[in-house]
């Protein structure tokens, strides 16, 4: 069995849904990898990607709805959780997924 790769998260907004500071690589290549968050809200939904203004690295946005179980205390379920992967700020967005009921799969592609 392959050892485990993991590579931070950083959670640049903190919003409704709560993540966890470390993922897990699943596939990794020259110019792609496949990346899995954990995630501690259940029922989440991928909101999307923006890019940092001023900066160079693309957020994905991570959505609560009104089904959304364990969010972040304070926060409505309007506001939105964003991340970043710090080793891999220069690269893009290529697909993002909710997989069961706490994973968030990525697939980052190099610029």
């Amino acid at each position: 069995m392959k050892k485990q790769i993991h590579t931070p998260v950083k959670i640049v907004t903190q919003g409704a849904v709560r993540v966890t500071t470390t993922a897990f690589v699943i596939r990794k290549s020259k110019n792609l990898v496949a990346i899995d968050v954990d995630l501690k809200s259940k029922y989440c939904v991928s909101g999307g990607v923006g890019i940092g203004i001023g900066e160079n690295w693309n957020g994905i946005y991570i959505e609560a709805t009104k089904n959304t179980l364990r969010t972040k205390k304070g926060k409505k379920i309007s506001e939105d959780t964003v991340i970043v992967f710090p080793k891999y700020l220069k690269w893009d967005v290529f697909a993002t997924a909710i997989t069961g009921k706490y994973s968030l799969s990525v697939c980052l592609i190099k610029k």
